[in-house]
């Protein structure tokens, strides 16, 4: 017993001292201060382009100059000689949901189109009370992809679009003074909440639609003297389309396989055309619409299915694809 109170007293009696020298430092306005400054204070992202408020980002992170790492060889035994040489900028990896002004869609629309366009702009930091805290300008920036998540029939999970910019320069600048722009009321839309059509196809009983993922990757390259590579757009690259089905009523579906893919009539004129509606919480109204150009059907997988019911995956190619936000 006597031991157990000794061991008590050991920690009891320091903590008893410490603790009203807590309390007394919290009571002073730098000690509260500090304890304010450690709490995440959440924040948000204002977008310019061109000059023009377009919104408010859900996140926007990246951006960070890197430096490239020459290594000279200076004979045997001796360590290598490193220097820099040039700079370059990490991509801008955004996210952001449907109430952007229309200058934010028609950019993505124009880079699935295959017209990439280089847009300069500027990400505002705001504060709890939409006071601009920081802001950060890029140049010439490309689009290099585009992400939507998965459309699930069963997910409550809210939407977003991720958007990934290769900028030629990102510099850091003063913050206007005063409110910055916070934009509409957000327009997230929920996974569930979808609607496929493809021509000739009964696509009631789709249940899930795999991440839609668009990309054009940029090379750079360096010019004269330029410590700064320039980018330029490669070729554009879109995932197929992962779709999973009901095997009940999928009778379509399988005619449309046999065909395409087995007896081989895989010409352009029997590929297909569709389209993906993003639908409001009254399943009525149209959000967002992605539209499907020349898809051609590559596979029909038989998929298990935790209930029990028979389920299909099909694999579709598509050569491409547009965008149009709330008739934005």
């Amino acid at each position: 017993m006597r031991s157990t109170l000794f061991r008590f007293s050991r920690f009891a009696f320091p903590l008893a001292l410490a603790l009203p020298a807590g309390w007394l430092a919290l009571d002073r306005p730098d000690a509260a201060a500090a304890v304010v400054r450690e709490r995440a204070t959440p924040s948000a992202t204002s977008l310019q382009l061109g000059g023009t408020a377009v919104g408010v980002l859900r996140s926007a992170s990246g951006g960070t100059a890197v430096a490239s790492v020459v290594t000279d060889a200076v004979g045997p035994g001796a360590p290598a000689k490193k220097h820099i040489s040039g700079v370059s900028y990490e991509n801008i990896q955004l996210e952001l949901d449907l109430s952007l002004e229309r200058p934010v869609y028609d950019w993505i629309g124009a880079a699935w189109a295959g017209n990439a366009q280089r847009k300069s702009g500027t990400l505002v930091s705001l504060d709890l009370n939409g006071n601009a805290k920081g802001a950060r300008e890029f140049k010439d920036a490309l689009i290099t992809e585009v992400g939507f998540p998965a459309f699930d029939a069963a997910s409550r999970e809210p939407g977003f679009i991720a958007l990934v910019l290769a900028p030629e320069r990102v510099t850091s600048v003063a913050a206007s003074a005063g409110k910055g722009a916070l934009g509409a009321r957000s327009k997230n839309w929920i996974s569930s909440n979808f609607k496929l059509d493809i021509d000739g196809l009964d696509a009631s009983r789709v249940i899930r639609i795999e991440p839609i993922t668009f990309k054009q990757p940029v090379a750079g390259e360096s010019i004269g003297q330029q410590r700064e590579n320039t980018r330029a757009p490669a070729a554009i690259q879109i995932e197929n389309l992962r779709i999973t089905l009901s095997e009940t009523g999928s009778d379509s579906w399988r005619a449309w396989h046999e065909d395409f893919v087995i007896k081989g009539n895989s010409a352009e004129k029997n590929e297909r055309s569709g389209h993906l509606s993003i639908l409001g919480q009254n399943m009525k109204e149209e959000l967002a619409r992605i539209d499907f150009s020349n898809l051609g059907i590559v596979a029909l997988r038989p998929k298990a299915a935790a209930n029990g019911v028979g389920q299909l995956e099909a694999e579709l190619y598509v050569e491409r694809i547009g965008l149009s936000v709330g008739g934005k």
